[in-house]
């Protein structure tokens, strides 16, 4: 999503105190082009992206906050999806809070919050107009105990979903051809 760089460690520290990404990307391809973006939860994209909306969390690394950061996407996804925006990221953290707290991606509390977040979606798909294309993406994988950031491969995969009322991901491409 962010680029197409295998990082090394010392790149992912500095993504971590970087005020900028260096690579060429989505989101500032949206930027310069002048199109509308907006950011939804994990305030890390913030610190290194421009967005002409933002909804921040400022809990991101407070493992046993499971609902405001996902809550601000709750409360503001409809209302973006309404202001026509080109890109809208929401980073939902609960799911990754709830496995480094519990230390276990069995625990009771990650089903019912992964059950919630895909009854969110359902929804929004639902109110999608037929335009709209919807990726899902991690932006890491996870092991059984609930950490992460290590080189096992249950750590470093993660999946990517696009799905679109049409059917037909050509929109994908009339929008990467508006970019220019």
């Amino acid at each position: 999503m962010t680029g197409s760089e295998v990082f090394s460690i010392t790149s992912i520290i500095d993504a971590f105190f970087s005020s900028s990404v260096r690579v060429d990307n989505i989101v500032q391809q949206v930027f310069r082009n002048q199109k509308k973006s907006s950011i939804l939860g994990d305030d890390t994209w913030t610190k290194l992206f421009k967005f002409d909306t933002s909804y921040p969390c400022k809990t991101t690394f407070d493992i046993w906050d499971w609902e405001t950061c996902d809550n601000i996407i709750y409360s503001n996804l409809e209302t973006e999806i309404g202001n026509n925006k080109d890109l809208i990221v929401a980073h939902f953290l609960a799911l990754d809070h709830i496995g480094h707290a519990s230390s276990s991606i069995t625990h009771p509390d990650f089903k019912a919050k992964k059950d919630k977040i895909s009854k969110f979606l359902t929804d929004i798909v639902q109110k999608m107009s037929q335009d709209y294309v919807l990726i899902i993406t991690g932006d890491h994988g996870m092991r059984d105990d609930g950490n992460h950031g290590g080189a096992t491969k249950e750590e470093i995969e993660s999946f990517m979903f696009a799905y679109t009322k049409s059917g037909q991901l050509s929109a994908l491409s009339q929008y990467k051809k508006s970019l220019g």
